[in-house]
């Protein structure tokens, strides 16, 4: 049976009900269910696809893409990759001989060697140094090089890649254009985070189903079917294109 492989962060991954967030214990509690199909099930469902979904929530891209490596020798012939990018921002260390993804948003500490105020350059660098000075986004084209490994990969073993992010906007508009593989990108005509240019078409969010109580932007039970609806119109598209 051919096989949907999911690789991202937290808007790629399916529900870990094991080790719930409180946000999506209450938004389950909202809506009074005990379960709710993602858009990487749902999608598989309308592709008619097993699905291998290996994304985390608070994955770095550096993370995402090591997963990639890790599983690329499964991946079969005829097979559908689909691979969420996050933010540029996020990040990687080694602490203890173990890999630990920083996030922006998150508690910033000391690690061992790496001291907050260490932390906190990095994240500087990361987002001040390109997006605001005019100059080349280096980060964004690190990104858009391993896409161009990925596609490669893809080519030699016969299978479908399309690539997507729900919030990073430097991933759409990053220059110049020869680093760009738009032709991969899920939504390759917004201008715009996913996040936003889907809640256009009807996609809701946690939030918006929950009227404020659950303050949360991932998807809810209405996005998820609704971004399943986008991506599968898409993925048909380009395959009658091929």
């Amino acid at each position: 049976m051919k096989t949907l492989w999911i690789f991202g962060d937290s808007f790629s991954t399916n529900f870990d009900y094991n080790n719930l967030h409180d946000n999506h214990k209450r938004y389950l509690e909202y809506m009074g269910v005990g379960e709710i199909k993602t858009w990487s099930i749902l999608l598989a469902e309308k592709l008619g696809y097993e699905l291998k979904n290996l994304a985390k929530g608070g994955d770095s891209n550096y993370q995402t893409f090591q997963t990639i490596c890790d599983n690329c020798h499964e991946i079969k012939e005829d097979d559908i990759v689909i691979v969420g990018w996050g933010l540029i921002t996020k990040f990687r260390i080694s602490n203890n001989n173990q890999f630990v993804n920083i996030h922006p948003q998150g508690e910033i500490k000391d690690y061992g060697s790496l001291s907050k105020e260490t932390i906190q350059e990095i994240l500087d660098n990361r987002l001040k140094d390109f997006r605001y000075s005019g100059k080349r986004d280096r980060y964004a084209e690190e990104v858009n090089m391993w896409e161009k490994v990925i596609c490669v990969l893809a080519k030699n073993k016969k299978f479908e890649v399309y690539f997507w992010s729900s919030e990073e906007e430097r991933l759409i508009n990053c220059e110049p254009n020869k680093y760009k593989n738009k032709s991969n990108y899920l939504y390759k005509d917004s201008k715009e985070p996913l996040i936003h240019y889907v809640r256009k078409k009807g996609c809701t969010t946690m939030e918006d189903e929950t009227n404020g109580l659950v303050s949360d932007s991932h998807f809810g039970v209405g996005g998820h079917n609704k971004l399943a609806e986008i991506f599968h119109e898409e993925i048909i598209n380009e395959k009658r294109m091929l």
